[in-house]
């Protein structure tokens, strides 16, 4: 009853989107030169998961200027990771374990539906991404989706059997990472994705990746396949072409992306940076103390 309870309130605490989700955008000079700019991004962080920041420069620079906006001044210099990755040739792609998902993002075929981390405890919370260079013949098709919207389309049994952890393999190049980690995680955290007023409200985490899983338990299996469906049903999905100069904000708590593979041997380089929550959190409250509300 008490775990019915949680579910319940989690998936009405905020309004959820799907494929015709309008997000709302700021520009880099808004959040760079305003607190209360920055304090604004937060927020619809918060109640959509999902924000873009535009005329942002094309360099790596600009992008890691940004990226230190959204970490507590404790944390300076940058201690989020900040990476930067472009096209990757077959002779590059050779170099990672056969069967990993870490050598997907450097390729151009597609991706599937997806949060990153899954292979670790503390997955991270915020994850900028800025495509700062593209000279191919055609721009990849890019999609985001609500993993709140997506809980809201299976059934209680089958959200309450997606809390139950199943084993995750990840291979990169430092060495193969394995951990048991559960799709949906009901926790309490300082800074929740569902737009509550109150502090430490209940939240969730999404953690889903096709690409990691080893073998997913068989009472887990009819409940995954279920959850598969929904986040890869065409109206489930925002589209957008990720450009250089537009800078997009994601709870990846809470947000799947992914994209279409693209034609060509032109480059694409993106940069961006992973933020855990609590300096994300941390980051919230140095804002209110900053304008005065605390």
């Amino acid at each position: 009853m008490i775990a019915g309870l949680a579910v319940a309130l989690l998936l009405s605490c905020a309004v959820a989107w799907e494929g015709d989700f309008q997000p709302q955008h700021f520009t880099f000079r808004q959040v760079l030169d305003s607190p209360s700019g920055l304090e604004a991004v937060f927020r619809v962080f918060a109640s959509d998961g999902l924000v873009a920041i535009d005329e942002v420069p094309k360099t790596q620079q600009a992008t890691h200027q940004l990226a230190k906006l959204l970490i507590p001044s404790s944390h300076e210099p940058l201690e989020a990771p900040f990476w930067t990755f472009g096209h990757c040739d077959k002779a590059c792609l050779s170099d990672f374990t056969t069967g990993g998902g870490a050598h997907l993002s450097y390729a151009n075929g597609p991706i599937l539906p997806h949060t990153d981390g899954t292979y670790i405890r503390n997955p991270p919370r915020a994850k900028l991404m800025h495509v700062i260079e593209f000279d191919g013949s055609e721009y990849p098709n890019n999609f985001f989706i609500d993993g709140k919207a997506a809980l809201r389309k299976l059934t209680p049994e089958d959200v309450e059997m997606l809390k139950r952890p199943v084993p995750i393999r990840h291979p990169d190049e430092n060495g193969v990472w394995e951990f048991d980690q559960p799709v949906v995680k009901i926790l309490d955290s300082d800074w929740g994705s569902d737009g509550c007023e109150a502090d430490n409200a209940s939240s969730f985490r999404v953690a889903w990746n096709v690409h990691d899983r080893i073998q997913t338990p068989p009472e887990v299996e009819e409940a995954s396949r279920a959850f598969e469906r929904v986040v890869n049903d065409t109206q489930a999905k925002f589209h957008v072409q990720l450009q250089p100069g537009q800078a997009w904000l994601m709870d990846n708590w809470r947000v799947l992306h992914g994209r279409s593979g693209y034609a060509g041997a032109g480059t694409r380089r993106m940069v961006g940076g992973d933020f855990p929550d609590d300096a994300f959190a941390e980051r919230w409250q140095e804002l209110q103390q900053q304008l005065g509300k605390r």
